[in-house]
């Protein structure tokens, strides 16, 4: 199987060249075999497999928000010619994943929920012809949790930010497809590229010419998966208030640290700031379309603007997936807010925690600068 494979890919990747060389296809991605980290060489469709997500995940959106929370590294670690990837249970006891394990552990969540017809991971390249991942989704079910009235076909979805896409969006996480696979078969792309609506054109027609099938019929019954059984483990309510504080501390200690001078902290508008952090957070679980999120939060800005009359306000709303104080650290330091040197500036500061599991959390820091204005409210 596995020379096979590799006599395939490479075969594949010849016959791009051949016809279309000096133009994208020559850096198409073109993928049979993967490493496990013990060292196997498997077929990658053996990396999918229906897993349960953790509690509290039952839609298609909460599943790609819990992904997109899991650390990334741009790291790709490959064993001769192959790409190592971890099972999605050896990426959650690592904490951090590449973007190719990400795309499989949101493929195979997806799958459990059973709210699409079908559902594949494909390999490619972004728009800035680097290598990504995402997952393809098919037909969605009427009836099925979190499946909305008039969903596209066709969706492609980012697992490291947790947006879906309509295929052939020029801003989804892939401008040209390569390798596309599912549990039963693994399809490459032969199609000469021309504009990113018809590469994915192709994406309807995955039984059609345009593409190479590894095995000549789907397989009635997929192959052993290498993927094991999930299990989580929860923080509760008083973890998560006590990482909260751990990170207020750490924070307003380096702002002032930052600045230099006396901070005076408004905290009665930290109050509201962390009231809202828990609402936006609700909200990005509901939203995984990038066009529909950021509505809904200016209509929660506006909602609670009462709450901020008599000044006027500059910030806005931080989240980061925890790793360290030290990456929420560098992520707040640049937008600069703490070099106001204006004596009559207050300030405000909201945090909150949102752990999906003990080791996988959302962190919201909202961090403002506030100047009393005699009632006009500035937002």
């Amino acid at each position: 199987v596995h020379r096979h494979a590799q006599a395939w890919a490479r075969g594949l990747r010849a016959q791009l060249l051949s016809q279309f060389g000096g133009q994208e296809q020559t850096g198409r991605v073109v993928q049979a075999l993967a490493s496990t980290l013990q060292g196997r060489s498997v077929l990658i469709c053996r990396y999918i497999h229906p897993q349960p997500p953790p509690q509290g995940v039952s839609t298609p959106a909460q599943a790609a928000r819990f992904v997109s929370l899991v650390p990334t590294t741009s790291d790709v670690h490959c064993v001769g010619e192959e790409e190592l990837w971890a099972t999605s249970a050896e990426l959650l006891g690592l904490g951090c994943a590449e973007y190719a394990e990400l795309a499989i552990l949101l493929a195979n969540y997806l799958l459990h929920l059973q709210a699409y017809e079908a559902v594949y991971v494909a390999l490619g390249q972004s728009l800035t012809h680097c290598r990504a991942a995402a997952v393809l989704t098919c037909r969605p079910r009427p009836g099925a949790a979190g499946i909305s009235t008039g969903e596209p076909p066709l969706m492609l979805w980012d697992p490291v930010t947790g947006e879906r896409y309509p295929v052939g969006d020029p801003r989804g996480p892939l401008q040209d497809v390569g390798t596309v696979f599912d549990a039963a078969n693994i399809y490459v792309n032969c199609r000469q590229w021309v504009s990113p609506e018809e590469a994915w054109a192709a994406l309807s027609h995955l039984q059609g010419p345009s593409w190479k099938r590894y095995f000549a019929w789907t397989l009635a019954q997929p192959l052993a998966t290498v993927q094991s059984p999930l299990t989580y483990t929860y923080a509760g309510a008083n973890e998560a208030q006590r990482m909260e504080q751990e990170l207020r501390q750490v924070l307003v200690s380096n702002l002032e640290g930052w600045r230099r001078c006396p901070t005076d902290w408004n905290l009665a508008v930290g109050h509201h700031l962390c009231q809202m952090l828990v609402v936006m957070e609700d909200l990005r679980q509901e939203h995984s379309s990038h066009w529909s999120f950021p509505q809904t939060m200016a209509e929660l800005h506006q909602h609670q603007l009462v709450n901020f009359a008599g000044y006027e306000m500059f910030g806005f709303p931080l989240n980061v997936k925890w790793m360290d104080h030290q990456h929420l650290l560098s992520t707040v330091r640049p937008y600069a807010l703490q070099e106001d040197a204006d004596p009559g500036t207050q300030y405000a500061l909201g945090i909150h925690v949102r752990p999906m599991t003990s080791t996988v959390l959302s962190v919201w820091v909202y961090f403002v600068t506030l100047r009393k204005v005699g009632g006009t409210i500035q937002l």
